[in-house]
């Protein structure tokens, strides 16, 4: 699926972080899959800084956007992606930020 950078970032987010074995040892290959690459980190010069109890990501989201990439995504992650963003949207839990997944991955799936 092509996938520029900030939709690979966001879906960091919405990928389950535990399951039974089988689905965490997928889940690791989806994140492996969906990481930057050195040469894409460098690029879009990102960064991490300190943030409370957490990080938060720093990069120039112009060139990010334009950075596309075909990622292979395996049918089990991509289902599991559909059904997490179907449910934001029944719920009425679907912020911007995920609508241009949401058509990627729900609307528009092939």
């Amino acid at each position: 699926m092509l996938l520029n950078i900030p939709e690979r970032i966001t879906l960091f987010d919405i990928l389950p972080k535990e399951g039974h074995y089988a689905d965490v040892v997928t889940l690791r290959r989806a994140r492996e899959v969906l990481s930057l690459t050195a040469e894409e980190v460098k690029e879009i010069d990102y960064r991490e800084e300190a943030k409370g109890d957490g990080r938060m990501a720093f990069f120039d989201v112009n060139k990010a956007i334009v950075i596309a990439k075909d990622i292979p995504i395996d049918e089990w992650t991509t289902r599991t992606i559909q059904t997490i963003l179907s449910k934001m949207e029944k719920d009425g839990k679907l912020s911007e930020k995920f609508v241009p997944l949401f058509e990627k991955f729900v609307i528009n799936y092939e």
